[in-house]
C-alpha cells in the first residue's frame, strides 16, 4: 500500500499537472496565433536608420539643436531631423552628445596637438641622427629607421643633441597637462550650458529611510526648494528585476522556437520522454543553458516562475531616491542647503527625513545608472574588483610568456600577436568586468575597464616587448622595426577594422533574416557595440608606445600623430553612422585619462634613463643595473661625461615626478573624501566647477529630456523593461520615458509589475516589490489617465471622423494600445462622463464617438432617432471660417444629415447653439463651474445632459447625450450608463 501510495500521484497533483499542461498548450496556441505576415528586412533596415543620431531643432537649448531620441525623426512642431555629417559638423556639434563623448574627441585632438609639438621639439635630435649616425651606415639603415639611434655608438650620445630636446619634451608635456585641467573645466562648462540634461535638475538621496516608500513624504520635505516634477523611490529589488527579465526572454525564445517548428500540442509526458532521449552532451549543455529545446525552455520557465513567487514574499527597502526639480536653480538651492556628509551633522532638521540623517548629492544621468545593481554593498563591489584585477594579471602573464617564446622566430609574428592580443583584450576585459565586477553606474564600470585595458595594453605593447628582447637587440633593426610596426597597426589597421564592422555586417546578413518576428530582427540593427573605455585605451596606449621609445625612436611620434588624427575622423564617422547609442557620461573618464598621461610622462623619464645608461646596447657585459632610483655604472665600458649627466638628471627627475604625482594624487582624493564625508571640519560640498551657471529653462519645457525610472535592457526586446507598472503612469509623464515613440510594444509588455509575471500574487502584494515613480503636474496641468485617454482618438465604426484635442496631442501615448484590456476596447461604451468632465478633459460633455452606443431598440420617433444618431456618430469636421466670430478653441461642424453644431476642442464640449463671444468667457466659466458642482451630484441637467425637441407631428421628445438615445420620457434622477 505504501509503494502504491508513493507511485500513484494524488488527485491534487494530477490536477496541477493537467493545469500546467493546459497552460503550456495555451502558450503554444498564443505563440502560433502571434505569427503575422513575417518580418521584413527592409523594415529592419529603416529601423536601423532611424536609430542613427539625428539633430533636432530645440529652441530651449543654447545651441538651438539637440540629439534626437532613437526613432525620433520629427520634433513637436513638425520639423524634420537631420543626420549628423562627419565633415560638416565640427567639435561644437559633438557637445549635443553629452559631456563624456564630447570630451573624448576633444582629448584626441589635444593629444594629437601636443605630440605634434613634441615632434617639432625632437627636430634637432632627428636631424643629428640622420646626418651623424644613419648616413654613415646608409647602406644598412632601413628607410623607416632614419632619424633613430640605429647604428649609434657610445660616443654619439650628446647631451645637447639628445638630452636637451628630450628634457624640453618632458617639460612641455607637464605644462600642457597642468593647463589641461583648466581647459577641461571650461570645456565642461561650455558643454553643460549648451545642453540641458536630467542631471542639471535632479538630486539623489543615497541613504533614504528604510520605512518610507511614499514619494509624497519626500515631496513635502523638498518642495520648499522649488517645483518638483518627478520623485523616484528605488528599492533593492535588483534580483527581482533580473529574474523578470529572464522570464520574459525565455518566453520570447520559446515563442520563437514554436513559430519555427511545426506546431504540436504540448504533452507533459511526451516532453519528459523527449528530454530523457537526448544525448548526454546535449543534456550537459542544457544545464548551462547552452543548448535549448522547447521542453528545456518550458522547464526553465517553470523554475523561473517558482523563483519569482518566492522572491515575491521577500521585503524590499529603498536604496536611492531621485528628486527632479523643474529648474536648475531649485536643484542647486537644495544642494547648497542640504549639504551633509557621513560625519557631519548640521544640527537642524533639514537633512532629517523620517528621523534619519540623509546624504544629498547631485544625481548621475539616468541613462548611466545600472538600476539592477543598486542593492550591492561597497564591500562586495570591492572584493569583486580585486578578483577581476587578479584575472587580468593572469592574462598579462600568459601573453608575456607567449611573446617571450615567439621573439626571435620572426619579427612580424610578434607584432601580429601583440596586435591580436590588443584586439582580444577588450573582449576578455568586458567579460571580466561584466560578469565578475558589480557597478552601480556606467561611468564606474567604464573607469574600471579603462584602468585594466590601459595597463594591459600598454604593458603588452611596449614593456613586455622591451623585457622579452635580448639586451644586444634593443637598438637593432629587429626591435625598432617592430615598434614601428605596432604603431602603424594602431594607426591604420585598427581604424580600418572599425570601419569595416565585419561582425555587425555578418550578423545582419545571416542571423537577422532568420528571425521570426519583426522585433527580433530589429534588435540586430541597433548598431555596433562599443564602449568609451576602449576608445580612451586606444588613444592612451598609442601615446604610451610612442613616448616609451621616443628618446631613441622620435620618428615614431610622427606615426602616433597621424594615428590620432585618423582615430578622430574614423570614430566620428562611427559615432554618426555605425555605433550603437551610448549612455550619457560625465567628465570622470577624461579626468582619469589626464592622470594616466602624467603616468606615461613619468614612465618616459624612467625608461629614457635606462636607455641613456645602457647606450648603445652592444655588449651584455656593459649592461648597467638600474633600480627604481639610480643606475649603477658598469665595470666594463665607462660612461661618458654626457652620459653621466643625463643618467643623474633623469634619476632625480624620476624621483621628483613620482613623489610629486603621488602626493598630489593623495591630496586630491583626501580633499574630495573630506568634502563628501565632511571630515576635518569640512562641510560636505557639491563641486559645480566647470558646470556653468544655472540656465533659466524649465525641465517641463526641455524637449526630449528623460526622467529617472528603473529599467533593464533586454537582448530580446528593442525597448527596455521598466521596473514598475507603466499603465499607472499618466500620459503627461510618458513623454519623459526613454522609449521610441510610435508604439512598438504595449505598456503591459514593457512593465515588470504585471499580473502575468506574478500570477499568484495580488496587486496589493505585488506593488511593494517594485520601485515607485510619481509625476507631479504643474499647477495649471491636469493628470491625464492612460485608459481614459485611449478612448479619445478612436475612429467610428462607420468611418466618420473624430474630435481631437490639439492641446493634448503633445501628450500622445508613446505605447501601442493594448486591445486585450477592456478599458482599451474599441467597442466598449464604458466611458465615465464624470471622469471625463472632472478628471481629464475639463468641463462639458464629449459625445461618445461610436455608433454602437446608440440604442437601436429605442421607442423614440424614427425621425428623431435618426437625428440623435447623426448627432452622435456623423461628426464631419468643417474648416473654420476666418471671418467668423467664434471664440478660440471652438469649431463649426456638421452632422451627416446637414445639421450644424459646435465643438470645443480644448474642453471636449459640444452644443447646438453658437458659442458666446470671448467677452462672455467669464460668464461661461461661472456657469460651467456651477454645472460642475451640480454634476458632482450625478443628476441630469437640462441643456447639458439632455435637450427637449419637437418632431414633425408636434410631439415632444428628448435627446439623452449621456446614453446617446432618444426617448419620450424626460431624463431625470441620477446618471447611470
Amino acid at each position: 500500500m505504501d509503494d502504491l501510495a508513493i507511485e500513484k500521484p494524488s488527485d491534487s497533483e494530477e490536477k496541477e499537472t493537467k493545469n500546467e499542461g493546459e497552460m503550456d498548450t495555451q502558450e503554444d496556441t498564443e505563440a502560433q496565433s502571434s505569427i503575422n505576415r513575417g518580418p521584413c528586412i527592409n523594415k529592419a533596415i529603416e529601423f536601423g536608420k532611424s536609430n542613427r543620431p539625428h539633430r533636432l531643432p530645440a529652441p530651449t537649448q543654447k545651441t538651438g539643436y539637440r540629439l534626437s531620441r532613437p526613432g525620433e525623426l520629427k520634433c513637436e512642431n513638425g520639423n524634420k531631423a537631420m543626420l549628423y555629417k562627419t565633415w560638416g559638423n565640427g567639435i561644437k556639434h559633438l557637445d549635443e552628445f553629452g559631456i563624456g563623448i564630447s570630451l573624448y574627441f576633444r582629448q584626441v585632438l589635444f593629444v594629437a596637438f601636443i605630440l605634434a609639438l613634441c615632434v617639432g621639439t625632437y627636430g634637432y635630435s632627428i636631424q643629428n641622427s640622420i646626418l651623424k649616425i644613419n648616413m654613415d651606415s646608409k647602406d644598412t639603415t632601413p628607410y623607416l629607421l632614419y632619424g633613430s639611434v640605429f647604428g649609434s655608438t657610445r660616443f654619439d650620445l650628446d647631451f645637447i643633441s639628445y638630452g636637451v630636446p628630450d628634457l624640453a619634451v618632458v617639460a612641455f608635456l607637464l605644462i600642457c597637462l597642468a593647463v589641461a585641467k583648466k581647459a577641461q573645466d571650461k570645456a565642461v562648462q561650455k558643454i553643460d550650458e549648451a545642453q540641458q540634461t536630467p542631471q542639471d535638475y535632479s538630486v539623489c538621496i543615497t541613504n533614504p529611510p528604510e520605512n518610507i516608500v511614499d514619494p509624497d513624504v519626500y515631496y513635502d520635505h523638498f518642495s520648499d526648494y522649488g517645483d518638483i516634477v518627478f520623485i523616484t523611490v528605488c528599492l533593492n529589488n535588483g534580483i527581482v528585476m533580473k529574474k523578470v527579465r529572464e522570464k520574459i526572454e525565455v518566453e520570447n525564445r520559446l515563442i520563437a522556437m514554436i513559430t519555427n517548428s511545426q506546431y504540436d500540442e504540448f504533452d507533459p509526458k511526451k516532453a519528459d520522454i523527449l528530454q530523457s532521449s537526448l544525448p548526454f552532451w546535449q543534456q550537459f549543455l542544457q544545464r548551462y543553458n547552452l543548448y535549448e529545446t522547447k521542453e528545456s525552455l518550458r522547464k526553465r520557465l517553470k523554475g523561473i516562475k517558482c523563483d519569482l513567487h518566492g522572491l515575491g514574499q521577500r521585503p524590499y527597502i529603498p536604496v536611492k531616491v531621485y528628486i527632479t526639480f523643474n529648474t536648475e536653480k531649485a536643484q542647486r538651492k537644495c544642494l547648497q542647503a542640504l549639504s551633509s556628509g557621513t560625519f557631519y551633522d548640521k544640527g537642524g532638521d533639514e537633512n532629517m527625513v523620517g528621523g534619519k540623517l540623509v546624504n544629498i548629492k547631485e544625481a548621475k544621468e539616468p541613462s548611466s545608472i545600472i538600476w539592477e545593481n543598486l542593492h550591492h554593498t561597497k564591500l562586495e563591489r570591492f572584493f569583486r574588483l580585486l578578483i577581476s584585477l587578479g584575472i587580468s594579471a593572469a592574462i598579462l602573464a600568459i601573453s608575456f610568456s607567449v611573446i617571450n617564446s615567439l621573439f626571435g622566430v620572426r619579427s612580424i609574428a610578434t607584432a601580429l600577436f601583440i596586435a591580436f592580443v590588443n584586439g582580444a583584450l577588450p573582449v576578455f576585459m568586458k567579460i571580466i568586468t561584466y560578469f565578475v565586477e558589480v557597478h552601480t553606474n556606467v561611468v564606474s564600470l567604464q573607469s574600471s575597464m579603462m584602468i585594466k585595458l590601459v595597463l594591459a595594453r600598454s604593458i603588452n605593447s611596449a614593456v613586455l616587448l622591451y623585457i622579452a628582447s635580448p639586451f644586444e637587440d634593443i637598438f637593432t633593426e629587429n626591435v625598432l622595426s617592430q615598434v614601428l610596426t605596432i604603431l602603424l597597426v594602431d594607426a591604420f589597421v585598427s581604424p580600418a577594422v572599425r570601419l569595416l564592422n565585419v561582425y555587425e555586417r555578418l550578423v545582419k546578413k545571416f542571423v537577422a533574416p532568420r528571425q521570426t518576428t519583426q522585433a527580433g530582427m530589429d534588435r540586430f540593427f541597433f548598431g555596433a557595440e562599443w564602449n568609451i573605455a576602449e576608445r580612451y585605451t586606444d588613444m592612451l596606449k598609442t601615446m604610451f608606445v610612442g613616448l616609451f621609445y621616443s628618446a631613441v625612436l622620435p620618428t615614431g611620434l610622427v606615426i602616433t600623430v597621424f594615428g590620432m588624427i585618423i582615430c578622430y575622423w574614423v570614430d566620428k564617422y562611427c559615432l554618426f553612422r555605425l555605433w550603437k547609442r551610448a549612455p550619457a557620461f560625465d567628465a570622470t573618464l577624461a579626468a582619469h585619462s589626464r592622470m594616466y598621461m602624467v603616468g606615461i610622462t613619468w614612465v618616459h623619464v624612467m625608461i629614457s634613463r635606462v636607455f641613456y645608461a645602457n647606450w648603445p646596447y652592444i655588449n651584455r657585459g656593459e649592461r648597467s643595473h638600474c633600480n627604481f632610483v639610480f643606475c649603477k655604472e658598469p665595470k666594463i665600458g665607462a660612461w661618458t661625461n654626457d652620459q653621466k649627466i643625463l643618467v643623474m638628471i633623469y634619476g632625480y627627475l624620476g624621483i621628483f615626478l613620482f613623489s610629486f604625482g603621488l602626493g598630489t594624487l593623495c591630496l586630491y582624493y583626501l580633499h574630495n573624501f573630506s568634502r563628501h564625508k565632511a571630515l576635518c571640519g569640512y562641510k560636505a560640498g557639491h563641486d559645480h566647477s566647470g558646470r556653468g551657471e544655472d540656465i533659466p529653462v524649465e525641465y517641463r519645457n526641455v524637449s526630449g529630456i528623460e526622467c529617472y525610472v528603473p529599467l533593464l535592457k533586454s537582448t530580446w526586446l528593442v525597448e527596455p523593461l521598466f521596473g514598475l507598472d507603466l499603465n499607472k503612469l499618466p500620459i503627461n509623464a510618458q513623454r519623459y520615458l526613454p522609449v521610441r515613440s510610435g508604439g512598438t510594444y504595449t505598456a503591459s509588455e514593457l512593465s515588470m509589475n504585471t499580473q502575468q509575471n506574478f500570477p499568484k500574487i495580488t496587486e496589493r502584494e505585488r506593488n511593494p516589490l517594485f520601485s515607485t515613480v510619481k509625476y507631479y503636474p504643474s499647477p495649471d496641468e491636469e493628470i491625464i489617465d492612460p485608459k481614459v485617454f485611449a478612448q479619445r482618438d478612436r475612429t467610428n465604426t462607420d468611418g466618420s471622423g473624430t474630435i481631437k484635442d490639439e492641446d493634448l496631442d503633445k501628450h500622445l501615448p508613446i505605447f501601442k494600445l493594448d486591445t486585450k484590456e477592456e478599458a482599451f476596447s474599441l467597442n466598449t461604451p464604458k466611458l465615465d462622463p464624470k471622469k471625463m468632465v472632472h478628471g481629464t478633459f475639463g468641463r462639458g460633455i464629449m459625445i461618445p464617438i461610436n455608433g454602437k452606443l446608440i440604442n437601436e431598440n429605442s421607442t423614440a420617433n424614427p425621425t428623431a432617432g435618426t437625428k440623435a444618431k447623426a448627432a452622435a456618430v456623423g461628426q464631419i469636421p468643417l474648416p473654420k471660417d476666418p471671418n467668423s466670430n467664434l471664440p478660440d478653441g471652438w469649431t463649426e461642424r456638421m452632422t451627416s444629415d446637414g445639421r450644424t453644431f459646435y465643438a470645443n476642442e480644448e474642453k471636449h464640449y459640444t452644443q447646438w447653439e453658437r458659442p458666446v463671444e470671448v467677452a462672455e468667457e467669464a460668464e461661461y466659466n461661472e456657469s460651467a463651474q456651477l454645472v460642475q458642482n451640480v454634476e458632482d451630484m450625478d443628476w441630469y441637467i437640462e441643456g447639458l445632459h439632455y435637450e427637449t425637441k419637437i418632431d414633425a407631428q408636434g410631439r415632444m421628445y428628448f435627446e439623452d447625450h449621456v446614453k446617446c438615445i432618444t426617448t419620450w420620457e424626460r431624463p431625470s434622477g441620477p446618471i447611470r450608463l
